[in-house]
C-alpha cells in the first residue's frame, strides 16, 4: 500500500468524497452540522489537520482508505499525541495495509514528537485490528451529552 498526505488542492479538488468519509467517521461527541465540516474543512486546509490516502501502489484510483489525524497536546499534562481523528475503508483491502499504516503513522508521529497515536473508535473490528497489531483498546471514551 501507498500512503499519501494529500495537500490542500487535493483536498479542495476531492471534498466532497472526502466530506462523507469524515461525516461517516465522526465520533459521537462531535457536533453533527454543517458548520463542523466547515471548521473540519478549514483545519485540513491550514494544516492543523492533515488527510491521508492509502491506495494500491501504482493505482490512486483505488482507494482503501481515508484519514485524518492531527495533533493533540493533553493541556493537562503537555503530552503530545498524534490523534487519528476520522477513519474510513473504502474498497477491500489487504488485512497488511494496517501494520504497514501503523508503520507509517508511527514515523510521523515520532517526527512531531508525539508520544502516543490515540483515536475514536465504536467498530469491534477496529478494536481487533489494534489488538491484533499491538495497540491498547481498555480504555472507553465516555460521554454524556447535554441538552440544549
Amino acid at each position: 500500500m501507498e500512503i499519501t498526505k494529500l495537500n490542500p488542492q487535493d483536498i479542495m479538488n476531492y471534498w466532497p468524497q472526502i466530506k462523507e468519509c469524515i461525516n461517516a467517521s465522526l465520533p459521537p461527541h462531535i457536533k453533527d452540522c454543517a458548520e463542523s465540516l466547515l471548521k473540519i474543512q478549514e483545519n485540513l486546509l491550514i494544516g492543523i489537520l492533515d488527510c491521508w490516502m492509502g491506495y494500491e501502489p501504482g493505482n490512486q484510483s483505488k482507494v482503501y482508505a481515508l484519514a485524518t489525524t492531527g495533533i493533540v497536546t493533553d493541556e493537562f499534562s503537555g503530552t503530545r499525541n498524534l490523534l487519528v481523528y476520522t477513519l474510513s475503508t473504502l474498497n477491500p483491502h489487504p488485512q497488511a495495509i494496517w501494520h504497514e499504516s501503523l508503520e507509517y503513522l508511527s514515523k510521523y508521529a515520532r517526527s512531531k514528537n508525539c508520544e502516543n497515536i490515540i483515536a475514536y473508535t465504536n467498530l469491534p473490528e477496529v478494536e481487533n485490528i489494534v489488538l491484533r497489531i499491538g495497540g491498547d483498546t481498555s480504555w472507553k471514551l465516555l460521554y454524556f451529552k447535554m441538552e440544549n
